[in-house]
């Protein structure tokens, strides 16, 4: 866990270092290498979430890349992280597997605790006038701003949403 204090409705994330692997797979491509994690909350409701492969780059403070490294990359190791927004207070409960070409690799468990950070949720509606603008519950305009938590596995996006059959995602990543 590398989130210092794991608070409800605020970034809990995740960082999980990459094994040797051979040069011929594709971090990217699930069926080559897969960091999922399945979390169970307090209330017993269990969440499944895909890692991602994360590289971190040393940029200027024009915006520009470093010159450090291949392409600007740190001297950091790549690694893979997992980013939840807990919405319960209370130990969570977490199991990470590590795939290798669909093959469980390793696997960790363990249990985090999170603090009641006091906030709550709120309801977001699009401005009816227009359409380009959130409004909270009260009607008050304002801006989202988050944090990309990574590609959704395709079966799990389905599910979620019912917009994709799993073929069309296939053919989609090929």
């Amino acid at each position: 866990v590398i989130t210092e204090k794991p608070v409800t409705y605020s970034l809990l994330e995740f960082e999980m270092d990459i094994p040797q692997f051979p040069d011929y797979l594709n971090v990217y491509r699930e069926h080559d290498i897969a960091i999922q994690m399945l979390l169970t909350l307090p209330s017993g409701r269990e969440l499944k979430i895909d890692g991602f492969y994360f590289e971190e780059y040393d940029v200027n403070e024009d915006l520009s890349i470093k010159g450090m490294g291949d392409m600007g990359r740190s001297e950091k190791a790549p690694c893979f992280r997992i980013r939840v927004n807990p919405k319960e207070a209370g130990l969570i409960k977490f199991t990470v597997n590590y795939k290798l070409l669909g093959k469980i690799e390793d696997t960790l468990s363990g249990c985090i605790d999170v603090i009641d950070s006091g906030e709550v949720s709120h309801q977001v509606n699009v401005e009816p006038k227009r359409s380009q603008v959130f409004i909270t519950g009260e009607g008050k305009p304002f801006a989202l701003i988050g944090s990309n938590l990574a590609w959704t596995n395709p079966i799990n996006y389905k599910a979620a949403y019912g917009k994709y059959t799993v073929n069309q995602m296939k053919n989609y990543s090929q």
